[in-house]
């Protein structure tokens, strides 16, 4: 698997560098066209009129590749899934907005809670087991356990419960070599929830 990974990080970082080098030729070659396309005093006044438009489409040509150049570079890539793996992550902050109006959840977790280890297997496993206290003495372990992929921000966990798969979705807003942020939106009738869990490794 770790080589899986490697392999996936270097096609990642191959495309990014072939995309920054299809945004600089593409910049090279729009700088050096407006450059040739000067309005020419000389030319009649249609023609005059034909140039002024090629340099505007020219020119919105350009701006809109350099905002997709801007954009590419700030894409969170697949590779970095050897980020968030065979770490322990520790929940630090849960929160829900719901209707636009904001509850902490982590503030009323106990402290058997919040010491707990959720962990992203090498191999594509996904647990959580209990950390220093346990809420109870004859809890088991590890209490969660399932399969997770990371997809571009997309990170998905199917949890096993009695038996049966749960799916959580959630959009990776953060993710660093010690920190993880992600967010989750669900709707239902007359209501809108935004779920955002911080964590960070240790």
């Amino acid at each position: 698997m770790v080589k899986k990974v490697k392999l996936l990080s270097f096609q990642q970082n191959t495309k990014i560098n072939l995309n920054l080098i299809y945004c600089r030729i593409c910049t090279f070659l729009l700088i050096l066209i407006l450059k040739n396309a000067k309005p020419n005093a000389k030319l009649s006044l249609n023609k005059k009129e034909m140039q002024l438009k090629i340099i505007c489409s020219v020119t919105s040509l350009f701006i809109f590749l350099l905002v997709g150049c801007h954009e590419e570079k700030n894409i969170l890539q697949p590779f970095q899934a050897e980020q968030l793996a065979n770490k322990n992550w520790y929940l630090v902050s849960d929160s829900i907005v719901i209707n636009g109006k904001i509850q902490d959840n982590y503030a009323g977790l106990a402290t058997c809670v919040r010491d707990n280890i959720t962990e992203f297997e090498q191999d594509g496993y996904y647990t959580v087991e209990e950390g220093n206290t346990k809420c109870k003495p004859t809890d088991a372990q590890i209490y969660k356990k399932g399969t997770w992929r990371l997809s571009g921000t997309q990170l998905r966990i199917i949890e096993e419960e009695a038996g049966i798969p749960v799916t959580e979705d959630y959009k990776i807003k953060d993710l660093t070599t010690n920190k993880l942020k992600l967010t989750q939106e669900m709707d239902v009738p007359d209501y809108t929830y935004t779920v955002t869990k911080t964590y960070i490794a240790l």
